[in-house]
């Protein structure tokens, strides 16, 4: 059962979960983080051969796809367990929650999506829906707000 919350304020909303949820799910994402780098080390000395390797305690985690403010909103989210989401940036939280399996956060943010078709205020979805087309949720969002307005939308 999720212990997600989820509280309007003037158009915004915000989504947070309790502490011992935010810590269960940061310390699952570090466990993965590091089998997925002593797999990569164990691979890397495997191509190397002979050669000696440098051994890290370091892990780099390049993020290209994700607008600097969206991801930073991702990062708080699982660390506080809250964010504001708002039109400017669902789409980036939209796809970071499917991506990295924030379910909260996702189901949050379709929320969003759907009161904003309601509201009337979708349109200012759009720009941000077009940032992350390139994403398979992204793609679903602009996909959502053609099929609610029956407009196009040119990427």
């Amino acid at each position: 059962m999720s212990h997600l919350k989820l509280v309007q304020k003037r158009s915004k909303f915000m989504v947070s979960r309790p502490s011992w949820e935010r810590e269960t799910v940061l310390y699952n994402r570090i466990l993965k983080k590091q089998k997925e780098a002593e797999f990569q080390r164990k691979a890397d000395k495997k191509d190397k051969k002979n050669k000696a390797s440098v051994q890290s305690d370091k892990v780099t985690i390049v993020v290209k796809k994700y607008e600097p403010e969206d991801f930073r909103k991702i990062i708080q989210f699982i660390h506080s367990g809250s964010v504001d989401i708002n039109s400017s940036c669902v789409a980036g939280l939209l796809c970071g929650a499917s991506q990295f399996g924030l379910d909260d956060l996702e189901r949050a943010c379709w929320d969003f999506v759907n009161h904003s078709v309601k509201s009337g205020t979708i349109s200012k979805v759009i720009p941000a829906a077009k940032r992350y087309s390139h994403h398979k949720t992204g793609q679903r969002l602009l996909e959502k707000i053609f099929s609610e307005t029956q407009q196009s939308v040119e990427l």
